[in-house]
C-alpha cells in the first residue's frame, strides 16, 4: 500500500512544482513529470498483476499521467495555485477511494 502512495506522491509533487513554474512564466521541465507518472502506472500495473493492490488503482494512475501531460501542454487551462492544490487533494482522495473500493469489491 505504501508503494502506491509513494507512486502517487512523488510524481505529483514534481508535476505541481513544474506546473506552478509554468503558470508563473518560469523555465520548467515537461518530460520529468510524465516519465515519473509512466513509472507509477507501470508500478501499479505490476503490483495489480501480482495481486498486491486492487486493479482499480491502475486507471487512476493512467488518469494522473494524462493530467500531467495535459497540464503542462499549451492546451492547459490556467489555474491558480489554490485551484491546483484543491484538485490534487481530490485526485489523492480518488486514489484512496479506488484502493478501498477495489479491495472491498475485489477488483
Amino acid at each position: 500500500m505504501w508503494s502506491i502512495f509513494a507512486a502517487r506522491s512523488i510524481p505529483s509533487f514534481v508535476y505541481v512544482r513544474q506546473r506552478l513554474r509554468l503558470e508563473k512564466g518560469k523555465d520548467f521541465v515537461r518530460p520529468a513529470p510524465a516519465i515519473l507518472h509512466m513509472a507509477a502506472v507501470g508500478l501499479s500495473a505490476s503490483l495489480a498483476y501480482f495481486g498486491l493492490v486492487p486493479v482499480a488503482t491502475v486507471p487512476v494512475f493512467i488518469f494522473l499521467l494524462w493530467r500531467s501531460v495535459r497540464g503542462l501542454s499549451k492546451n492547459r487551462k490556467r489555474l491558480k495555485a489554490v485551484q491546483l492544490g484543491v484538485r490534487e487533494t481530490i485526485y489523492g482522495a480518488v486514489l484512496v477511494l479506488s484502493f478501498i473500493l477495489g479491495y472491498y469489491y475485489g477488483f
